[in-house]
């Protein structure tokens, strides 16, 4: 059975993401408090990580939750990708992970910018739109991946697709998202 490693920096704007991996079967979960090369070790051991929260290109932010990297932005960056590279079935979802996957030739299911929050709506040419839509998108986001997190990248992407689309069609924010979802 494949063993997974979920690296959620705790962070109140991303609850959100936190049912994709409420059910994941034989999983560890990270929040906080370990070291930089505790987390690089762990993923080293398990089979598949899934990492998400806030990021940018250049890797997943700490947000000042573990140990030792209080100085440092990034819990998952460079450092990581000899590891990535024997892992086929990651899952990255932070804001630009598409940049940081295809440029070290990942592979997985991963987001491109992903709006999660209305000041990123205005940010990403949306103008001004509710909570409520952003909070849609991300809790519908969150429950159709749930659903397929134990399958292949294939399977995820082909799903998540498919039943985020009906919520694209009348949302805004999750039509923005929706062609952001990929998979190598």
């Amino acid at each position: 059975m494949k063993k997974n490693l979920v690296i959620h920096p705790s962070d109140i704007s991303t609850t959100f993401l936190t049912p994709i991996y409420r059910e994941l079967k034989n999983s560890t979960v990270i929040e906080e408090k370990s070291s930089y090369d505790e987390v690089l070790k762990k993923c080293q051991e398990n089979n598949r990580v899934l990492m998400m929260g806030h990021g940018s290109p250049q890797g997943l932010f700490s947000v000042g939750r573990f140990g030792d990297v209080f100085w440092m932005p990034y819990i998952i960056d460079y450092m990581h990708v000899p590891v990535f590279r024997k892992q086929d079935e990651n899952v990255y979802i932070w804001c630009d992970a598409n940049q940081f996957v295809e440029k070290y030739k990942l592979k997985g299911f991963y987001t491109g910018m992903f709006i999660s929050e209305v000041s990123e709506a205005a940010y990403c040419g949306l103008g001004v739109v509710s909570k409520s839509l952003v909070e849609q998108s991300n809790n519908a986001f969150s429950e159709i991946l749930s659903k397929y997190v134990n399958h292949s990248k294939q399977k995820i992407y082909d799903s998540v697709k498919k039943e985020y689309e009906i919520i694209a069609n009348d949302n805004i924010v999750a039509a923005y998202n929706h062609s952001r979802l990929y998979y190598l």
